[in-house]
């Protein structure tokens, strides 16, 4: 993914989610690969986990490993890279990961 590309997709979702957003639930329409993506809240806690699953919900799996504050999911145009969003104490990062949650890294500092 180009540098253009992340950047155009980074201020959609500052523009998206200017708000801090709170635990629980949160999806977005199929990517290009045809999953759709979801935040599923952990019980009992305030952290949440990034799942992805076919577009009828089939399958769903989760991609990340480590459970945190997520939100603002946004799938690359090509569907390889699925942007997101997590909150610190010191304020949102924006992270971009491949589609499998492989190679997470992080585009914006808090």
């Amino acid at each position: 993914m180009s540098r253009r590309a992340i950047a155009a997709l980074v201020v959609s979702l500052l523009a998206a989610n200017a708000v801090a957003f709170p635990p629980g639930a949160a999806a977005n329409f199929p990517g290009a690969n045809g999953k759709i993506a979801f935040v599923r809240g952990e019980a009992g806690s305030e952290t949440s986990q990034i799942f992805v699953a076919g577009p009828e919900g089939s399958d769903p799996r989760r991609i990340t490993s480590t459970p945190r504050h997520y939100g603002g999911l946004d799938w690359s145009a090509d569907g390889s890279k699925l942007a997101f969003e997590v909150a610190t104490t010191d304020g949102t990062e924006i992270w971009v990961m491949n589609h499998d949650g492989t190679e997470p890294r992080r585009v914006s500092v808090a």
